[in-house]
This record gives structure tokens, sequence and C-alpha cells, in this order.
């Protein structure tokens, strides 16, 4: 006798049939709307595409604008990042990136607009500390439904690790760079 062991995909999608009879009342956090899901090679990817009845407008998702204040986890921040680029909102998403880096909302459209919005998977990023900053490296990966050219990098984002006499700005996490962007110029 053969014992079979189901595929991950297989204990994803009964996962997700199972979380879906859960009877507790809606999460209506700011981050609800953000759903993470694994992937085969351990990337979380982060969409804020909500199921929708035939004929509907898809909704705008609201941003966890609070992650921007986040001193504490560098992942808040890559969620409003994401679902700031899947909702096109371009100029919010600019907000996750620190004012020296020269991103703006006009440089991210540039990149990610089509006929399609960007779906970020993200995975998990590793903490370097150096000098009174914080380093967050995490691999990346952006896929385009409208058939565009699959892009995988890093994005690195930071933060002042308590420094007296830093701004408010420099104590939040945000993103430095990201390969990504650093491939499109």
């Amino acid at each position: 006798m053969t014992v079979r062991t189901p595929c991950l995909g297989a204990i994803a999608v009964l996962a997700l049939l199972l979380a879906g009879c859960d009877v507790s009342p809606p999460d209506t956090s700011e981050n609800a709307r953000l759903v993470e899901t694994e992937t085969t090679d351990g990337v979380a990817q982060a969409s804020g595409e909500q199921p929708k009845e035939p004929g509907a407008a898809s909704p705008q998702p609201q941003l966890d604008l609070a992650a921007l204040s986040d001193r504490e986890d560098p992942d808040r921040l890559l969620g409003f990042y994401s679902a700031a680029l899947r909702a096109g909102n371009w100029t919010e998403a600019a907000k996750a990136w620190d004012e020296e880096s020269g991103i703006d909302g006009k440089k991210l459209a540039q990149v990610y607009a089509g006929k399609s919005t960007p779906t970020l998977a993200l995975g998990k990023g590793d903490l370097e500390g150096a000098a009174g900053t914080i380093y967050y490296i995490a691999p990346i990966v952006v896929t385009f439904a409208d058939g565009r050219a699959t892009m995988r990098g890093t994005i690195t984002l930071r933060r002042a690790n308590d420094v007296p006499g830093a701004t408010p700005q420099q104590l939040n996490w945000r993103i430095e760079r990201s390969t990504l962007l650093e491939e499109s110029k």
C-alpha cells in the first residue's frame, strides 16, 4: 500500500476552505483587506484583492497609514506599501520611501502602472545593525496580471536605532532602496 502525502497547494486550499467556515465577527482593522498566502518558494504574497460580486466595482482598500509610524515591525510597512501599489495609489505608496530616496508617486507609476496593478510577494527579511541604524532586507517578487515580465529583487528598509536627536521619520521604518527600481532606471 502506497501512502501519499498531499501537496502544499492542496493543504493551503483546504486551510482556506476551513478558514471560510469561521463564524467569528469580521476583521474590521485596517489590515483586514491584506491577505497573505505562502508560495512554494517560501515567499509571503500580499494582495489587496477582495472577493467581489459579479458586476460590482472593486472597492479601494483602506491603507494602514499607522504603518508609516511603526518602529517595531518592518513587515507592517511592507504590507502598507504592497497594498498601496496593488490599489494603484502611487502617491500613498511613495510615503513608505525615505524622503531622501528621490522616489515619488510619479516614479512608482512609471515602473508599476499598466493594464493591471502589481502584486507583490515579499519574503521573510533579515535584520542587520550598523552604527545606530537597523536595516531590514527582504526578497521581493512583483507579478502583473497583464502579462508583463515578473520582477525579482530585494527591498531594503532602514530606521535609526533610537539614536538621540533622530527625527521621527528617521526612527520609523522607511524603504531606502529596491533593486527593482534600480534596474528600471
